[in-house]
């Protein structure tokens, strides 16, 4: 979120399941909640919550191993980057 003139705009990137950066490889959701006051000029008139949960990640690795993908896409599944 950034403030430009007073206005706020809210960038929201929960990224993928399959391609965390964050070092978590849980996936990710979003609840987004815009409030009935929300205008663009207060920033606490949106909320954002970032919902983890887990998943077969070894499961996916190995899909990955048995693909034509690199290996190396499985090893980042399990590190969580």
């Amino acid at each position: 979120m950034t403030g430009n003139n007073n206005h706020f705009r809210h960038a929201i990137n929960i990224g993928s399941v399959g391609k965390p950066k964050d070092g978590n490889p849980k996936g990710c959701y979003v609840i987004l909640t815009i409030h009935a006051y929300s205008n663009g000029l207060t920033a606490e008139s949106i909320n954002v919550d970032f919902i983890r949960f887990a998943y077969d990640v070894e499961k996916a690795a190995k899909a990955v191993e048995s693909s034509p993908l690199p290996d190396a896409y499985a090893a980042m599944l399990r590190r969580g980057n």
